[in-house]
């Protein structure tokens, strides 16, 4: 690794740092970017930046061993994020040594429920309690526990077509056919 490759990097217009040995996320499918095992960039994969060869343009190698690349400055500055922040729904099938889970009155129970199986050695719920909306208050949302428990109450599974609309089956001949 050259001295380089330890500087802070940005990685885009928003001043979003980087440096050699983090985790970054690609947030498009490109299927021109091949690894060199021959797999294409695909939105959700994520990689460990392993150099900084020249201004906006990162060398990185996929997490899930598909091989190495160099994500091209025009790709890294639209489409690849830090990986330290991800969506639970991106999160799904990862285990990270930390992982931290912000619940408020929208969260759903499957989504408590990925987010607090990713930790390894940490997992931390912060609930939110009080909302702010364009500067105008909106009230509180109750105690935190009870935040908690509505959102384990509250399902984000699409529910059946039976379950949506109800089972009915034609009554039955009492004749034989």
């Amino acid at each position: 690794m050259s001295p380089r490759s330890a500087l802070p990097y940005k990685v885009d217009d928003t001043h979003t740092c980087c440096h050699a040995t983090q985790d970054v996320v690609t947030t498009r499918n490109e299927r021109r970017l091949v690894t060199s095992g021959g797999g294409w960039v695909r939105n959700g994969d994520r990689w460990q930046v392993t150099e900084l060869p020249a201004h906006g343009v990162l060398g990185v190698e996929d997490l899930s061993g598909r091989g190495r690349l160099v994500l091209p400055a025009a790709h890294v500055s639209v489409d690849v994020d830090l990986a330290s922040a991800v969506t639970v729904h991106k999160a799904q099938g990862l285990t990270v040594d930390r992982a931290v889970l912000v619940v408020d009155e929208r969260t759903t129970a499957e989504s408590l429920y990925v987010a607090m199986t990713r930790g390894r050695c940490n997992k931390t719920a912060l609930v939110v309690t009080e909302v702010a909306r364009h500067d105008h208050w909106r009230g509180g949302l109750g105690e935190p526990m009870a935040v908690l428990r509505a959102a384990l109450a509250r399902s984000g599974a699409e529910r059946s077509a039976p379950r949506c609309c109800g089972t009915r089956r034609p009554p039955r001949s009492p004749w034989p056919s």
